[in-house]
């Protein structure tokens, strides 16, 4: 019964002193204008700086000083384009391939399968595009943070009330 209610007693001292401990601004919220955060909508990755939605052209664009970062969105874009034209030339093949005669036979099935290997390569591409943007992005938020971490070191700042203080 004597230690609980030391051990209550302590406790409440701890409570009582140390009711002012303030706990210093975390990176995230100091650079939190600069952080890219990723949202996705129905399966599909939105990127939001600032809650403005980026594209492609935007994210290469203030990426140009994060090196890492630029080139996985340089590859990102390369691949976007390469998929986007790709997806392009298999629907004309697909396209195409009603407009033969029904006659030809081997020249419509040819022209259909190849329109669907050119298509859904195009679409793995899409997907290697996503993972090369979100590399992207969890580079530059990673650069961004070591640069204000580099801006404000981390210290322990501890009051205990009025006119006690504790640095570290």
């Amino acid at each position: 019964m004597k230690t609980s209610l030391t051990i209550i007693l302590a406790k409440f001292a701890i409570i009582l002193f140390t009711n002012h401990l303030n706990a210093q601004t975390t990176y995230q919220k100091i650079a939190g204008d600069s952080i890219v955060i990723t949202h996705n909508e129905f399966g599909i990755n939105v990127y939001l700086l600032n809650g403005k939605k980026l594209n492609m052209p935007v994210m290469k664009w203030f990426m140009s000083d994060y090196s890492s970062a630029y080139n996985y969105i340089k590859v990102a874009s390369l691949s976007n384009t390469i998929s986007k034209t790709g997806l392009g030339v298999g629907g004309l093949f697909i396209f195409s391939g009603f407009l033969v005669d029904k006659r030809n036979k081997p020249a419509r099935k040819d022209l259909f399968t190849l329109g669907a290997i050119v298509g859904s390569s195009s679409l793995v591409l899409q997907i290697i595009t996503e993972l090369f943007k979100v590399s992207a992005v969890k580079s530059y938020n990673e650069e961004i943070l070591l640069f204000y971490m580099k801006q404000n070191p981390v210290t322990l700042k501890m009051e205990t009330g009025p006119g006690l203080t504790i640095n570290f």
